[in-house]
């Protein structure tokens, strides 16, 4: 386990090594992509260990890391994982700026690190909610999953696989034995073209529908949701813990995908 997990390009690496040999020197341990592991056909495999081995990361934005995919899926990982991430920019900041930094915020990453939990997509045969959201929005979408995992729900989403046969094949398998359909709305869901075609193809499959519309969007035309099992969320609820569960609660069939609690007996409302 290190305490930091550094995200850097490999083009920056003489701008980024100084720093993080200084961070070891001042007693912090880090993990460096293809230093503590190898950029080998497995890496995604070992870098998700990384992260979620980690205390906190380090993120050093310069103009290659915007061009990197490995960069984004790094990132995209640190966000789920729920761990504490400093960004800077390469270059910019003196290694013992760095050290000070990292230090005036370990207690809190070391505290958020004990409180994130990874998300897991439910694997069991009960009825269970497929998630549908842009992977842009993953830094809004993750937090409401886990709540509603801590609250007892089944949910399914996609993890990051790559489009492709084994992610249409996969998706189709996963909502085909689906018992409800979250569609987490957003201009960057209304976008991408697979986001779309998961809304269409639940709706062929009537599944009864919840909507989180993170931000105020305007659906396409023939995207209206006239299903009377459908529900709408607008943004200010979704900011309300307490208001959130309770509308989802409410919505019509949605206590089948939830694991009853002691005495309790989900029936649909």
């Amino acid at each position: 386990m290190a305490d930091l997990f550094i995200c850097s390009s490999n083009v920056d690496h003489d701008l980024v090594t100084p720093v993080a040999e200084a961070l070891e020197a001042a007693g912090f341990s880090c993990c460096i992509p293809g230093r503590d592991y190898e950029m080998a056909f497995d890496w995604q495999e070992a870098m998700v260990d990384a992260v979620y081995s980690a205390t906190m990361a380090l993120y050093f934005h310069s103009e290659s890391t915007g061009r990197s995919r490995r960069i984004r899926q790094e990132l995209d990982t640190i966000r789920e994982s729920g761990i504490l991430l400093i960004e800077t920019e390469a270059g910019k900041e003196p290694a013992e700026k760095m050290i000070e930094a990292v230090r005036s915020r370990f207690a809190e990453a070391q505290e958020k690190r004990r409180q994130s939990t990874r998300l897991m997509p439910y694997t069991g045969e009960e009825p269970y909610i497929f998630v549908s959201y842009a992977h842009k929005n993953i830094d809004r979408v993750f937090p409401l999953i886990r709540l509603l995992q801590q609250n007892g729900y089944r949910i399914w989403f996609d993890e990051g696989i790559d489009p492709g046969t084994e992610w249409a094949d996969n998706i189709a398998s996963h909502l085909q034995a689906s018992a409800y359909f979250c569609a987490c709305m957003s201009q960057q869901y209304l976008e991408s073209t697979n986001c779309c075609d998961e809304l269409s193809y639940a709706r062929v499959k009537s599944l009864p529908f919840l909507l989180l519309a993170l931000e105020p969007v305007q659906l396409k035309d023939g995207m209206e949701m006239n299903n009377v099992n459908s529900l709408v969320l607008d943004p200010e609820i979704l900011r309300d813990e307490e208001a959130f569960l309770k509308a989802v609660r409410n919505a019509k069939g949605i206590l089948l995908c939830r694991e009853p609690e002691d005495g309790e007996e989900n029936t649909d409302v």
